[in-house]
Order: structure tokens, then C-alpha cells, then sequence
């Protein structure tokens, strides 16, 4: 769960705040026991901010995911972009109806899951219209500043 304190949500140790003109879904498609839905102020994208369990860390756990989840065959690169002066592993890839920004930062939390597990990761999911251009997506100002507030 997270906790609400001077402007910031938390996680443990590991904290993001909401950026400006981020609405909260209220009408999530999921629900994350340590996160929270939004969308941008237009509505035009969905975001996904959780933190959780990822083994070896943010770039082994996106890596990861690539093969689990069947992205690979999408042809996602892994990147590594500094926001805020943290350095984070992101992938973009473009499915059968959306596009999708994907970003992970280590975040030691000091927490655990319920199966035990360290959480150890930030993650964040943008879901953008497949109409879209994902570099316009990763500059919007609500994923910039989410991504820029974050501190591990």
C-alpha cells in the first residue's frame, strides 16, 4: 500500500509524486497492491505506476519480461534514459490495439511482497493510442514528471 506524505506516495524508502495535470483512474482495468492507476490530462493514455518484486533488479527484470510475457516477437529494444538523475531501463513496443512505454528503476524499498520477496523495483506502464507516437508519449509532461520525481 502506499503512503501519502508532503506530496509524495511511498513505498517504503522509495517515494514518486504525481505530476501535474495526472488524473487518478478511478475506474482501473487492475489494481496493484503497491500502486496507483492515472491517465493524463487529456485521458489519452493510461498509467500504470507500481512497485514490485523483479528479479535481479530493474534491467534483468525488463529483460525478463521481454521472454515472459512474449514481447520479444514485438522487437522491443532495452534502453537505459536518466531522469532525474536516476538512470532507468525502458522499453517501447507497439501491440495489435496500443502502443507501450515501459520504465524500471531499482528501487530498495526495504519491503516485502506476499510471497516474501524483496521489492526491489519502480515500474511504470504507459498505454497510448496505437495511433500515437510513443516518442511524443515518453514526453509528455505527466510521464516526464512522474518519472523525474522518482527517488530510490
Amino acid at each position: 500500500m502506499l503512503i501519502c506524505r508532503n506530496g509524495r506516495l511511498y513505498a517504503g524508502r522509495s517515494s514518486f509524486a504525481l505530476a501535474d495535470g495526472c488524473k487518478v483512474n478511478d475506474a482501473p482495468l487492475a489494481a496493484y497492491r503497491n500502486g496507483i492507476n492515472l491517465c493524463t490530462g487529456d485521458e489519452t493514455c493510461m498509467i500504470d505506476v507500481n512497485f514490485e518484486h523483479g528479479v535481479g533488479g530493474a534491467r534483468e527484470s525488463i529483460e525478463d519480461s521481454m521472454v515472459s510475457e512474449e514481447l520479444a516477437d514485438l522487437s522491443p529494444k532495452v534502453e537505459s534514459r536518466t531522469y532525474g538523475g536516476q538512470t532507468c531501463w525502458c522499453i517501447e513496443y507497439t501491440g495489435d490495439l496500443h502502443r507501450y512505454f515501459e520504465a524500471r528503476f531499482d528501487a530498495p524499498t526495504g519491503l516485502k511482497d506476499s510471497e516474501g520477496r524483496d521489492i526491489n523495483i519502480f515500474r511504470m506502464v504507459v498505454t497510448a493510442p496505437h495511433d500515437s507516437s510513443i516518442k511524443s508519449v515518453r514526453r509528455k509532461s505527466e510521464i516526464t514528471g512522474l518519472l523525474n520525481s522518482f527517488q530510490p
